[in-house]
């Protein structure tokens, strides 16, 4: 009989478990924003929702992108009466009313039309970036009857190496990155600030990528020197890349790839952020009805828990879109769950307990696991792969009697899923025994005996 072993030492941190279940775009959805997903965002723990295209594909046109905060760019800058803040306020609230934090990207939304309206670049660098620092203020000083909601990062335009994105040379990026983030800087000197939502590192490990994706590396190489010479230097405290990974070895090597990248161009403290990620399908059934997608996803978060990466966003969280994995909404009312909603609300469990405790078992793509504890509570997230038998676990570290055990298995006939949660059992002489089977989900629970 197969027989995988896992230890888990409770007394051993890790370091802290980093903010990788973030997502693009919500809690609010709709052009009224009347589509409420803010409970489900509290479910998942939600630590950062970032604010992008959150106008596409939709067209509201009401908020987040500059042309909404401020629509007539022949007006002065200075004056509060200048800009449209009252529908992004009530956006950007209802996410700090998750308990999320906002990663605030200030430019225009993919534009995937054969005219482009707004995301020209601008025709005055210094006044958009005047624009830039009023919005900041708003939102972070309370400046024209706004508020002080801490935002913490701030991305400057994105998708500049895309044909829907950037609608101008990327060297003309380059300068209004340089120009808007030294402004920011010198005002806002404790935000962190940087680009580009780069197309990422596809052509890696792809020979057969088409000319744009083998581009991805080319522009971002650019984009480094630039910023990086003393005559044009601009701050980047954080990279933004996207990927799209067939498995967790994938996006371990993209994050290790981007890390590396940059210590060797100079930005040895630049955070490596992943702002749009997803795990591509096996075939044609959508990734949120694969049997497989749920621990194949989680397998990648580990992996990502594990390796260089500082911050990670699903890609979608839009409950309208096709692409979207966790739900949709049926009518005004009514939503629908996938299990990888589930699986994200088991992670978002780990997450909230903030530590990482070390782990001994992983088996490469038969078994992945992660644990975490709060110094009182913890938890261990065991994931299968192409494996099915018996895990012995073997815990350490702390004073466990009994444990609680759940369990996620993908498909289901709308992509539901198969969820349960067991009745605490009892932990003999600190082993437990697990039969599972592949492509598995179980989260394991403790409390301390009193």
């Amino acid at each position: 009989m197969n027989i995988r072993n896992v230890t888990v030492d409770f007394a051993k941190k890790s370091g802290k478990m980093r903010p990788l279940n973030g997502l693009n775009s919500g809690p609010l959805f709709g052009i009224d924003m009347s589509i409420d997903y803010r409970e489900e965002y509290r479910s998942l723990s939600v630590p950062y929702v970032r604010t992008d295209r959150v106008e596409y594909p939709y067209g509201a046109n009401r908020y987040v992108d500059i042309h909404c905060l401020f629509p007539d760019f022949s007006l002065d800058e200075r004056f509060e009466a200048s800009y449209n803040f009252a529908p992004t306020d009530k956006y950007l609230l209802a996410i700090k009313d998750t308990g999320a934090q906002i990663f605030l990207r200030l430019g225009e939304s993919y534009d995937p039309y054969e005219i482009k309206s707004y995301i020209n670049k601008p025709v005055d660098y210094q006044k958009w970036a005047r624009v830039c620092e009023k919005i900041i203020a708003h939102y972070n000083e309370g400046w024209g009857q706004g508020f002080k909601l801490g935002i913490k990062y701030v991305e400057i335009m994105c998708d500049i190496d895309e044909p829907h994105g950037w609608q101008a040379s990327v060297e003309e990026y380059f300068e209004l990155y340089r120009t808007v983030a030294n402004h920011l800087r010198q005002r806002f000197p404790r935000i962190r600030i940087g680009a580009y939502s780069s197309g990422g590192f596809f052509a890696l490990n792809h020979y057969n990528g088409s000319s744009l994706q083998k581009g991805y590396v080319d522009t971002l190489e650019k984009f480094l020197d630039y910023i990086g010479k003393k005559e044009t230097s601009a701050p980047l405290d954080f990279l933004s890349w996207k990927c799209t990974a067939a498995n967790a070895e994938e996006l371990s090597l993209h994050a290790n790839y981007a890390k590396n990248y940059l210590v060797q161009s100079g930005f040895r403290r630049t955070e490596s952020i992943l702002t749009r990620f997803d795990i591509l399908p096996l075939g044609e059934i959508p990734r949120h009805k694969e049997r497989e997608y749920p621990s194949r996803l989680l397998s990648a978060l580990i992996t990502a828990q594990k390796s260089s990466i500082d911050m990670l966003f699903l890609a979608e969280a839009d409950p309208r879109s096709e692409l979207c994995s966790l739900y949709c909404t049926e009518d005004r009312t009514g939503k629908h769950y996938f299990a990888p909603y589930r699986a994200m609300e088991i992670f978002g469990q780990l997450c909230r307990l903030g530590t990482e405790v070390e782990t001994d078992g992983d088996y490469r793509k038969e078994l992945s696991t992660l644990a975490a504890t709060d110094g009182t509570d913890g938890a261990i997230l065991l994931v299968t792969r192409d494996y099915s038998g018996i895990i012995e676990i073997d815990v350490k570290g702390a004073c466990y009697t009994s444990y609680t055990l759940r369990g996620l298995i993908g498909g289901g006939q709308r992509g539901e899923g198969y969820y349960s949660s067991d009745k605490p059992a009892e932990l003999k002489d600190g082993r437990l025994l697990l039969r599972v089977g592949k492509h598995e989900v179980y989260l394991i629970s403790f409390t301390p005996s009193m």
